[in-house]
């Protein structure tokens, strides 16, 4: 999540699902397998809903715009 943020430069209130699916094709551009993108988008989901509260951004929310859903 730390490294989502400074990706952003936004606090947690400011980042929306479009900067999440960026961050993670980023990872994906930078030679991370589809796997580990997934367990990427599935930390940040766990930490947004359960940490933060932020249910637009819990893992069903953020694998349909990953387009996993």
């Amino acid at each position: 999540m730390e490294n989502v943020l400074r990706v952003c430069e936004r606090k947690i209130a400011s980042v929306t699902a479009a900067n999440v699916c960026d961050y993670l094709e980023a990872l994906m551009r930078n030679g991370q397998v589809e796997w580990q993108v997934k367990q990427s988008l599935d930390a940040i989901g766990f930490l947004m809903r359960y940490g933060y509260q932020r249910e637009d951004l819990a893992i069903p929310a953020l694998r349909e715009a990953w387009g996993c859903g």
